[in-house]
């Protein structure tokens, strides 16, 4: 298998059952209408994953990955991966708010939701044909629809997925979600495994994250995880669901002070700030990653206990 994506390659690797994963220098946004190369970000994005996964794993959350080979290469377990994008916010940013324009604040910084929001995104882009609406893989959508950065008209690339138990209704990420769905399938996860995923990966992996986040500060300011994406995958050598692919600066969207003002992540590229700043960004989400060993050893020991989650978890 060598597999290569926007910002990574994935190649089978030695020993049964494993891949390796190798980031890119490569920034994208807007489903890759935009792209640029950054001298060693894959570098800075792969070792913020692997603290984050080491971090993860600590707390007893199950992932793939396995350990890091070099400075840019991880070693994980080879996984089937599930073509769902899972998005846990904390508050009402980006495209959430396309799609509730109502939750934006008229004045002020943005409102912590009191409970997280679950959202779903499908990886597969809708496209609109003589015949109707289809789906077709994002390599492909990319190769046939995206043209000098600019999308053509009537392609959703990452739509939003309704979740119903027998079936998902499929709709533009980008605007409310009202009236006719562009398209509806058949689930392509079961709703207990859905729940599942939900329960006892991505929602506490959210607060594992959030919780360690909010003992760093900058200028006396607490990190606030603002949101985070997470990809899920069956392990292909038992087929148990994990946490997979890469979790990195590009994953999440990270305000000290709770400020969008104030951001750290992959939204500085997306806005078009310098690819300096941007490099600068990454640097110190980098620096401030590699505290998380050193942070969770203060608080570890109080939240898990005989390997069991305890009430760092209790929230979800």
């Amino acid at each position: 298998m060598n597999i290569e994506g926007k910002t990574k390659i994935i190649k089978t690797a030695r020993k049964p059952y494993l891949v390796t994963l190798a980031a890119k220098d490569t920034m994208t946004a807007g489903d890759a209408a935009r792209h640029a190369d950054i001298a060693a970000i894959g570098c800075q994005k792969t070792r913020q994953s692997c603290n984050i996964f080491n971090y993860l794993n600590r707390c007893k959350i199950q992932t793939a990955f396995i350990k890091q080979l070099d400075e840019r290469t991880m070693l994980c377990e080879a996984c089937e991966m599930f073509p769902i994008k899972f998005i846990i916010r904390r508050y009402p940013w980006g495209s959430y708010l396309k799609r509730n324009p109502e939750a934006k604040p008229e004045s002020g910084l943005p409102i912590a939701f009191e409970n997280l929001k679950v959202e779903f995104f499908h990886k597969h882009t809708v496209v609109k044909t003589d015949s109707g609406y289809k789906q077709i893989p994002e390599n492909e959508a990319r190769k046939d629809y995206l043209k000098d950065g600019v999308w053509s008209e009537d392609v959703f690339a990452t739509p939003y997925i309704a979740i119903a138990e027998k079936n998902w209704n499929i709709f533009s990420s980008q605007k409310p979600i009202e009236g006719e769905p562009l398209m509806t399938i058949k689930p392509i996860i079961p709703i207990h495994v859905l729940e599942y995923i939900a329960r006892h990966i991505i929602l506490p992996a959210f607060i594992a994250l959030e919780t360690v986040w909010r003992k760093i500060e900058i200028n006396g300011l607490p990190v606030h995880l603002v949101d985070a994406k997470f990809e899920i995958g069956r392990r292909v050598r038992d087929g148990k669901i994990v946490l997979a692919d890469v979790v990195d600066n590009d994953c999440w969207r990270i305000w000290p002070g709770g400020d969008p003002a104030n951001q750290l992540d992959k939204q500085t590229f997306r806005e078009g700030y310098s690819l300096k700043d941007v490099d600068e960004k990454y640097s110190l989400a980098t620096e401030l990653t590699e505290q998380f060993a050193a942070i969770a050893d203060t608080f570890t020991a109080e939240y898990l206990k005989d390997g069991k989650k305890s009430s760092l978890f209790e929230a979800v």
